[in-house]
This record gives structure tokens, sequence and C-alpha cells, in this order.
């Protein structure tokens, strides 16, 4: 079986594609996402992806989406991209990818092996209106872009993004949402392209798996106390409380910082952990009450 990982992507044998979800996976298949059907990015929620592949293609539905490893025909190694890329000259959206990882590696002193591709820029040159999707591998890296996000966005070249681009997690009143934006660290614009960072674990970084299971739900005002492992999926905040807040849903990747009092709908799977988007919750969210 390959060794997969987040914000890898999968062509399959019935030509979906199909982004890998986090690191933990059963014996013979991957934990994914629908992206693209027909060529066509698929644009709904995860739930509405479960019931269309159930109904059109039942062998990537148990009960989450799996996809078997006998139906992949290629694998789109995220890490494999840029350096690809950078062994030949580019144009166009391919060409800007590239200039905005030196650029931010530059900036942040970081190696340029440090960042890849991902989406659609992994298998296509894009065209004008595709995003540069990038990822930061390890919690190293990822951590020096949290410190000094500021040093990014005070850039000539880059702008934050519009809130119309920014995946609005479930749940979420127009004010709450709306604040989220302000304190997005993650998404922007590079010479007017829109770009976005998220952040992958090395392979010697990965946890122990969350129990994605039923448990009572929880409300709760949590003081954020570290958000090193916001840039990943599942993103993780540490807080004061000694409580993991850990969210599934997409959209609150570095957006709380230290300091920052929030507010938790979520599920207490133990002691230590509340949950945020599990496909057994309800009304799952965090919205911040109070900023550092």
């Amino acid at each position: 079986m390959l060794r997969l990982r987040d914000k890898d992507y999968l062509l399959t044998n019935d030509g979906l594609i199909f982004n890998v979800l986090g690191y933990d996976h059963p014996d013979g298949a991957y934990v994914c996402g629908l992206k693209y059907v027909a060529g066509e990015k698929w644009l709904a929620n995860y739930d509405e992806a479960l019931r269309f592949l159930e109904q059109r293609y039942p062998h990537y539905v148990d009960q989450l989406i799996r996809v078997p490893s006998k139906s992949i025909a290629f694998v789109y190694f995220s890490d494999q991209r840029l350096p690809q890329l950078r062994e030949s000259f580019q144009v166009g959206r391919l060409q800007k990818a590239v200039e905005l990882a030196d650029l931010f590696a530059e900036k942040l002193n970081l190696p340029p092996d440090a960042f890849s591709l991902t989406d659609s820029l992994l298998w296509s040159a894009g065209n004008s209106d595709s995003d540069i999707d990038l990822v930061i591998y390890g919690a190293d890296n990822c951590e020096v872009w949290l410190q000094s996000p500021e040093r990014i966005f005070a850039l000539p070249e880059i702008e934050p993004i519009t809130p119309e681009f920014i995946q609005r997690p479930p749940h979420l009143s127009d004010a709450s949402f709306a604040q989220l934006c302000e304190q997005k660290w993650n998404q922007g614009y590079y010479l007017g392209t829109r770009f976005s960072v998220r952040g992958v674990r090395n392979w010697d970084e990965i946890p122990a798996p969350v129990p994605l299971v039923a448990a009572p739900p929880v409300e709760r005002q949590l003081t954020i106390a570290d958000r090193r492992q916001s840039l990943f999926f599942p993103v993780v905040y540490q807080t004061e409380q000694q409580i993991e807040v850990v969210s599934f849903h997409i959209g609150y990747e570095a957006t709380f910082a230290p300091g920052d009092t929030i507010g938790v709908l979520g599920a207490q799977v133990d002691d230590r952990t509340i949950l945020v988007g599990s496909r057994y919750g309800g009304d799952e969210s965090i919205t911040l009450v109070r900023p550092a």
C-alpha cells in the first residue's frame, strides 16, 4: 500500500479526482474528499459528495469517502511538484507558482523544498482563474509562517484575500464569519492571483488519530495558547485550559492567535479534546469571542 498523506491527490479508474485527507487510513484504502468530476471542480460539501458517490460510485463509500487502492490510476504527490517544475522553464500560472514559493522561502529564510503545490496545479498548467495552492512541509517550517505572517502581508506583491474566496465553515453567523475573515493569515493575492498556504506534517510528526465517534456535545469559552498546528488538517489549537480544539471543518486554518478567547461548540471526545466537524456532530463551530 502506497504511503500517502494530506494534500496528495488521486486520479481513479473512473476518472474522478480525490484529495487525500489527513494521515490515518484503513488497510487497502485512503480517506479522501471528492475534488473533480468529469474535469469540473466539485463545489458542494462533503455530505453531498457522499450522497453523489453512493448513487453513482458506491465503491468509494464506506461510511466515509474512501478510495480503494485497486481503484487508483495515478497518484499526484504534492511534495514532488515544485521540484519537477524547477527543472525546466515555466510560463503562466506555473511560473507564478514557482516565483511565489521562492518569494516566501526567501522572506522567511526557509529552504526552497519547504514548499510545494497542491490542487489543480499538481497535474495541469492551470488557467487565468486558477489559485496557487501552496503547501508548507513540517511543523517547524509552519511555525515560522505562523510567527510572522504580517511580514508576508506587508510585501508590496501581497494583498489580503477578500471574503468571497474564503471557504466559510458551517454554522457561522454573518458577523462571526466577518470576524474570521479579518484574521485570516493563510490566504491572499499575489500580484492579483489568489493563493492559499496550508501545512502538511512530516512523516515523523504524525500524531495519534482523533477518534471520530459520537460524543456528548459541549459549549465552552477557551483561550488560545498555541496555534502551531493550525495550518494542518485537521486544524488543532491548544488552549490555556489544557484542552485541544480539533477541527475537521475547513476554514479555521491560521485564524486564531494566542490570547484570543474563542467560543467552541463541539463534541467532548475525551477530557482533553473537543472535536469540531465530525460527521456525528451537530451545529459545531468556533467563533471569536474576544481578540487578544
